[in-house]
């Protein structure tokens, strides 16, 4: 691993809270990068930009523009060459993971996706309870969303065979339903806390991916965690992971020599007290040095 790719994502029309969109420039402002450049090279390739287009009432809020915002993210990926680099997408919302995902397809269709959050991010809009993109986003990584015009150049699909949930613990009826019908490999946060996450991400990898040869994705949704261990993001459900979770992730990950990429989305630094950014931001700060002091140098 010659250096990490820090791809600044401030993409927020995928929900209801703007203030994810400044977490990218609040980490280098309080000096992130500086901190990961103790344990490997950090190159900042900046922040994109998003446009809010003109828009019709539909099943998705911002249609257009989380359609087009996705496709352009995918498109920005595809051109990076990632050949010896990890790539650090840094939102933004989780619907940006639509694009994120979708161009790393483009370079490996045998990319395993481990998706880690408190919410499944699998209804399709016709049962999207919100119509917030950032619970769709699996729907159409897995082509179960239906047909959306505006989704067209969605064609690398992900197969649920290449999916790992890891700590959903408020799903929807239609999240259930898919996860079962397609048999999507899950563990819900008791789990666990039982078992240990290596010992369930090990199992898991072992069982998609036997001989160990698939890049890894690790799609980071910060509201996995406990309120207690990350205050500072806008969905919180109680029983979340904890720091020695987040921890253990991505020790396992990054230890397999195969961790790629990572998307870390719904930091918001606006929400909650002085005390809780001061929490969340070392519990980020701590979960990024773990995983990259344990690349392969």
């Amino acid at each position: 691993m010659q250096k990490v790719k820090w791809l600044g994502v401030p993409f927020h029309y995928g929900q209801s809270n703007k203030g994810v969109a400044a977490a990218s420039l609040f980490f280098r402002g309080i000096g992130l990068i500086q901190e990961l450049e103790k344990v490997v090279r950090v190159e900042d390739l900046g922040d994109m930009s998003f446009t809010l287009m003109s828009e019709k009432d539909t099943s998705i809020r911002f249609e257009q523009t989380v359609a087009f915002g996705c496709e352009t993210i995918s498109s920005t990926i595809q051109k990076l060459d990632l050949t010896n680099d990890l790539l650090l997408v840094v939102g933004g919302d989780h619907g940006l993971s639509l694009g994120s995902i979708h161009g790393l397809l483009s370079k490996n269709p045998e990319t395993i996706v481990v998706w880690v959050d408190a919410h499944g991010d699998m209804n399709p809009p016709s049962a999207s309870p919100t119509g917030n993109f950032h619970g769709m986003p699996l729907a159409f990584l897995l082509n179960q969303a239906g047909q959306h015009k505006s989704f067209s150049w969605v064609k690398n699909h992900l197969r649920p065979e290449k999916l790992i949930l890891l700590g959903p613990r408020s799903l929807d009826p239609e999240e259930q339903r898919l996860i079962r019908e397609l048999n999507i490999t899950y563990h819900s946060t008791d789990e666990i806390h039982e078992h240990g996450m290596a010992n369930l991400l090990k199992a898991a990898l072992k069982k998609i991916d036997p001989k160990g040869t698939s890049p890894l994705h690790l799609s980071f949704d910060v509201d996995a965690c406990d309120p207690e261990t990350m205050p500072s993001t806008g969905t919180l459900v109680s029983r979340g992971l904890d720091a020695q979770d987040m921890l253990s992730l991505g020790q396992e990950l990054a230890q397999t020599g195969r961790l790629r990429s990572i998307d870390l989305v719904e930091f918001n630094p606006f929400i909650g007290s002085a005390d809780d950014l001061k929490i969340s931001l070392q519990g980020v700060q701590d979960f990024l040095l773990k995983t990259f002091n344990h690349l392969p140098r």
